[in-house]
């Protein structure tokens, strides 16, 4: 409840999934490439929207769950360079994509190989969302974050591994505060 708070009433919310999770869709080869396809999705279907909400001071939150919080970030960048938008992002649990890159990748996908033996049980959804989960790390641990002007907030659920530690301090080069 309290993080429904963060989002006005009157904002419209738009979710983006990964690109390859469906099997129709040709997953992307790097996270540039996904930033690129979703801008261009958002500018197709909300570009009006959004130059309003520019030409009236209005804020777009951008929330990134775990390595969303990446993909929020560079998207976040470039909403900021094509429309100058007042942007405030919110992570949840996230860590920016230099962590991930610095991280130590077997760690990372030993988690998934847990979370990958949980969901044979299940079905073919959970499945490719594990994979899927894999695959975006390789992408996002492969990406550079730069500096984005906008305001940031860290959410936690203290669920994360403790050996992946996380605080604001580590979106401090990326965000304005």
């Amino acid at each position: 409840q309290r993080l429904a708070r963060l989002v006005p009433g009157s904002s419209p919310v738009v979710g983006l999934d990964y690109d390859g999770i469906d099997e129709s869709a040709t997953a992307s080869r790097s996270m540039d490439e996904s930033i690129g396809r979703f801008h261009r999705m958002l500018m197709q279907r909300r570009r009006a929207h959004l130059e309003r909400m520019a030409a009236n001071g209005h804020q777009l939150v951008m929330f990134g769950f775990c390595i969303g919080a990446c993909y929020a970030h560079a998207m976040a960048d470039r909403l900021k360079r094509d429309l100058d938008l007042d942007i405030r992002l919110v992570y949840f649990d996230g860590h920016p994509a230099q962590w991930l890159s610095g991280a130590r990748m077997s760690d990372i996908f030993r988690q998934s190989r847990r979370a990958l033996q949980i969901v044979r049980a299940k079905g073919g959804i959970e499945r490719r969302l594990v994979r899927q989960g894999c695959r975006q790390m390789r992408l996002v641990g492969r990406h550079s974050a730069g500096r984005v002007d906008v305001d940031a907030l860290l959410l936690r659920s203290c669920a994360i591994n403790r050996s992946w530690e996380l605080s604001s301090d580590a979106w401090q080069p990326y965000v304005r505060s």
